[in-house]
């Protein structure tokens, strides 16, 4: 297949490039105006009990309990709030608000239907504050009411929105100017490293081309995926980044293995074959990788994850069609001229002398190596001990967020239970009132529970009432009494939803799914390398090194997000925490990406050892000649996905900055060390698998194409 493509690139190469023009013209209009499709939520499991709390609600009652915006009303000049001018203001408020399309209705502390308890807990303690609460109709969280109401109150200095459709709202409008930034910052760090990586302007712009390419191309993909299942506005950062990324990885080592034909005398289109039937196998097998690890995260039942499953897939198939296709067709119309334009005085030929002398230093001393990185892995994972997880809200937005600020005014400024974080959705006929009473007190008498609105009769023997605990959201207590009104003998049957529900459930659902998540993965990798190297020791020992890759990564991020460092310098608020998600999605994307460069050095080795090296010496040669790649491609995929962490989103911060220490760590510490000291320790056994096995790879296994290695001793040249 490969030689069939290099066959098409140089019989074809013009109409190639105008097909891909094409394309990425289509897929450009296809995806304008993406971000404003894609859903800002989607961290809850639709199937839980907390979806069908909200489900059996807004059946009986025509509104959504878990969707509202909060209007935080300020008195002018920090005068009371319970005066004429403040409950007039208050009630133009919820006037304008109630206008809104998708506003069922909006409670405030004066309205005439508010309790003494709800008027009392619905103004601030200092008597400045008050807040009106909307309750929307089913399926508003689709709707622009969130839009509609920031438009309504923009300028209002008296009025500032929060509340989950509003978080949700400018979530999405901060994602979109996250894209733009990063692609403006991203694009030129990456060339000007590209440059000093290939020392050539044509080389350097290569890679970007790809990119360039692939991200539209995804973009319009996941437009598509769109019109079938509602996906996530998250996903946009992920093909960004990835697709950046990934394809910046294919291009180098695409180019990088032409050059080093062009040098070793074959003429241009002979070149392109080689470099296909060798670099372009490892891209195949290495998309493979990436993309089947990915879409594991599509058995998660969150459409956070599963949209990044589809939309991380997609990029990397994309990065490796687009550099099997457009760039050989690009590399045969420039033949030599590859480095016309070279900054360099010589034609670029990087020793790899430095590379060979690591790579054989390491596997003279493998043990005292192998235990020395162990030993700084396991030190850089220690923060793990004490890892906690939170959730999405509106305190992963910037500080000076109106939805950032009324969620933390209405944590500290207001009455403790001032905020509903569960509700109970009680099954009992209209007639029944007693148990449903007898309910709320058993529910009273939960520990961490701090009040309860009186019981209301919502229709279609659906009663309902909200439960105000002592803390907010995801703190242990709010957790803990979800847990234990579900496991009341209760009075009624109920169903408990609310925000600190939809976490429990949410991470019930991650939890649950993990075990097979990780023997899915660790099977695509074991088939995918084994494939390429016959070996299943190989596979085994990629699958542990990638650990080791994740529990630093995870460590460091421990220690930075969830102990709270470095905020000043990386412009966040911590929330003591991780979020909830991006341990899944951090550990599939991070393993997919070690996996990837793993691919890329044990496929050189497997070549060299191919063509008659022994295992030492395959190793060293094997290190030197990928390994100035590895860590180039390193260094370009950190900058990529590293451009996220400038996103005023904390968790996109996460993601961002997680994956590019996954990265480098794998590219330093792990391939460059650790590898090679296992590979000497384990001499011929690196090769083993049992004859029955052997026979599969002869039958179905992949071979290099023809390429003679560098005599033993000698280190070869890239």
């Amino acid at each position: 297949m490969l030689s069939t493509l290099a066959r098409i690139s140089t019989n074809r190469p013009k109409r190639i490039l105008l097909i891909a023009a094409l394309v990425s013209a289509i897929s450009l209009v296809l995806s304008n105006g993406l971000p404003e499709k894609l859903a800002a939520q989607g961290f809850d499991n639709k199937k839980a009990e907390s979806a069908k709390a909200v489900d059996a609600v807004a059946a009986a009652a025509g509104f959504d309990p878990a969707e509202r915006i909060v209007a935080l009303v300020t008195a002018p000049d920090g005068k009371q709030i319970d005066t004429p001018a403040g409950r007039a203001l208050v009630a133009a408020t919820a006037k304008k608000l109630g206008g809104i399309e998708g506003v069922k209705a909006v409670s405030t502390p004066f309205a005439k239907n508010a309790s003494p308890d709800q008027a009392r807990l619905a103004i601030s303690k200092d008597g400045t504050q008050a807040v009106a609460i909307t309750r929307m109709e089913p399926d508003s969280e689709d709707s622009d009411a969130a839009a509609d109401a920031v438009a309504a109150f923009e300028g209002d200095k008296q009025v500032q929105l929060g509340g989950g459709l509003v978080a949700q709202h400018e979530v999405s409008q901060t994602v979109s100017k996250d894209l733009a930034r990063s692609e403006l910052i991203a694009f030129p760090l990456l060339f000007l490293i590209s440059l000093f990586v290939f020392r050539s302007l044509i080389a350097a712009a290569l890679p970007l081309l790809v990119g360039a390419i692939t991200i539209p191309l995804t973009m319009a993909m996941v437009s598509g995926y769109n019109e079938i299942t509602s996906l996530s506005v998250f996903a946009l950062n992920l093909t960004t980044g990835l697709g950046l990324g990934l394809a910046i990885d294919y291009a180098l080592l695409t180019i990088t293995r032409y050059r080093e034909e062009l040098a070793a005398g074959s003429e241009p289109p002979q070149a392109l074959v080689t470099t296909l039937n060798t670099a372009g196998r490892t891209i195949v097998f290495s998309s493979l990788t990436v993309a089947g690890s990915i879409l594991v995260l599509g058995i998660f039942p969150l459409k956070f994850l599963y949209s990044m499953a589809f939309a991380g897939a997609t990029v990397a198939i994309a990065s490796a069609v687009v550099s099997l296709t457009v760039l050989p067709a690009v590399l045969f119309l420039l033949g030599r001229n590859l480095d016309r334009f070279s900054i360099a005085r010589k034609p670029v030929e990087h020793s790899t002398e430095r590379w060979y002398r690591l790579a054989s230093g390491v596997m003279k001393r493998p043990l005292i190596v192998a235990l020395g990185v162990t030993v700084l892995i396991v030190v850089l994972s220690m923060p793990l001990r004490n890892v906690d997880f939170t959730s999405v809200d509106a305190t992963v937005l910037p500080q000076d967020n109106s939805a950032h600020i009324v969620q933390v005014a209405q944590a500290n400024d207001f009455p403790k239970g001032q905020s509903s974080t569960i509700f109970i959705a009680a099954d009992a006929p209209q007639t029944d009132a007693d148990k449903v009473t007898a309910l709320r007190r058993q529910v009273l008498a939960v520990d961490g529970v701090n009040g309860a609105s009186p019981p209301a009769y919502l229709g279609r023997n659906t009663w309902s009432f909200d439960v105000y605990t002592r803390q907010l959201f995801y703190d242990a207590t709010a957790l803990d009494a979800v847990a234990d009104i579900r496991a009341l003998k209760a009075a009624a049957p109920i169903k408990v939803g609310g925000n600190s529900a939809v976490f429990v459930d949410q991470r019930a659902t991650i939890l649950d799914r993990v075990p097979l998540a990780l023997l899915l993965i660790l099977g695509i990798t074991f088939v995918v390398l084994f494939l390429m190297t016959g070996s299943v020791v190989l596979p085994l020992k990629t699958f542990i090194m990638n650990i080791f890759t994740l529990a630093a990564t995870f460590g460091i991020l421990t220690w930075i997000f969830g102990e709270g460092h470095l905020e000043g310098l990386l412009g966040y608020t911590s929330q003591n925490a991780l979020e909830m998600t991006q341990p899944v999605l951090l550990f599939v994307i991070a393993f997919a990406l070690a996996t990837d460069y793993g691919v890329f050095l044990l496929g050189r080795i497997k070549e060299l050892r191919d063509h008659g090296l022994d295992n030492h010496e395959s190793v060293a040669q094997g290190v030197a000649k990928t390994g100035r790649v590895i860590t180039s491609a390193a260094l370009l995929f950190c900058v990529a996905i590293g451009a996220f962490s400038l996103s005023g989103i904390v968790f996109i911060k996460q993601l961002g900055i997680g994956t590019a220490l996954a990265v480098a760590i794998d590219a330093t510490l792990i391939r460059a060390l650790l590898v090679p000291a296992l590979m000497a320790m384990l001499g011929e056994y690196n090769w083993w698998a049992p004859r029955w096995m052997k026979r599969i790879y002869e039958r179905f296994g992949l071979s290099e194409g023809p390429s003679a290695p560098a005599p033993a001793g000698e280190p070869a040249t890239t």
